[in-house]
């Protein structure tokens, strides 16, 4: 029941050029993945990893630890990414270049938001600092249904969660 006002999203098919577009990223990888399925190889330290490696840097689930390990080890990997990708490009776009800047990630992104309203969240998301974003989630855990696996959740937390940020 909350709505959310503005939206940005890409797919495995957009993840690799926006990456590549932003001429890679760097991130740091808190523990050591070597994940065959996604194809992941990377020791714990920094890494400046183009839009490949960050995809299978966001699909690793396969012997992590952190964070809960599997799924949620992806889930935070991949918003930790993804804000290292917002701090560290913000200065590829200016009040200028908007339009046109838009129109180029328009390729590998969805989003409701019209030009006008982007320049309007862009002095906001320019003045950002790592300080200003936290990564929360709300408590979960896996849950099996035969061979398929899922996230199982107590309803009254996750409403609760929601609406603690609904509120911000």
């Amino acid at each position: 029941g909350t709505k959310i006002d503005f939206y940005v999203i890409t797919d495995f098919d957009g993840f690799i050029p926006l990456i590549d577009y932003f001429g890679g990223v760097s991130t740091t990888v808190e523990e050591n993945v070597a994940d065959g399925f996604s194809g992941c190889y990377l020791n714990a330290g920094v890494h400046h990893i183009n839009g490949t490696q960050s995809l299978a840097l966001s699909r690793a689930r396969h012997g992590r630890s952190l964070y809960g390990g599997g799924a949620y080890a992806r889930e935070r990997q991949s918003a930790m990414l993804l804000v290292d990708l917002l701090l560290q490009k913000r200065s590829m776009v200016n009040s200028g270049n908007l339009a046109n800047f838009l129109n180029t990630i328009g390729q590998f992104v969805w989003t409701n938001m019209s030009a006008n309203q982007a320049a309007r969240i862009l002095p906001v998301l320019l003045s950002m600092n790592r300080n200003d974003i936290t990564i929360t989630t709300f408590r979960s855990w896996p849950q099996w249904f035969g061979n398929s696996s899922a996230v199982g959740y107590n309803v009254t937390e996750k409403n609760q969660f929601f609406n603690h940020i609904v509120s911000q």
